[in-house]
């Protein structure tokens, strides 16, 4: 009896993808089993996918259909200086700038009366 050697690796492909899917995809009897235990967590109580509190700084944020807008300054502007750093700061160079760029009398360029 003379084998078709077309049909012969056809039939060994086939064989192959049958075992692929075995391997890489859930049965109908798993999906099952997976979808009871997930009714039986809404059941109990649990939601998927819901946000409950989001807290900033511990101030509840209004929650409005799973989303949360949170202020996020982007100018300099919309910043509150609470502290006075950087006009403190700036008051310091003045000063240093001032009283420490002179040069002290008797001194020249190249060291010390010259």
């Amino acid at each position: 009896m003379a084998y078709n050697v077309e049909k012969l690796t056809k039939l060994k492909s086939l064989k192959q993808l049958a075992e692929k899917i075995n391997a890489d995809f859930a049965t109908k009897t798993e999906l099952n089993t997976l979808s009871g235990k997930v009714d039986g967590l809404i059941t109990a109580g649990g939601e998927p996918n819901v946000i409950t509190a989001i807290k900033v700084n511990g101030t509840a944020q209004t929650i409005a259909d799973k989303a949360v807008d949170l202020a996020v300054p982007v100018k300099l502007s919309e910043l509150t200086n609470d502290s006075g750093f950087p006009a403190q700061r700036r008051r310091e160079r003045r000063h240093q700038r001032r009283y420490f760029s002179e040069r002290p009398r008797g001194f020249s360029e190249g060291g010390c009366g010259s």
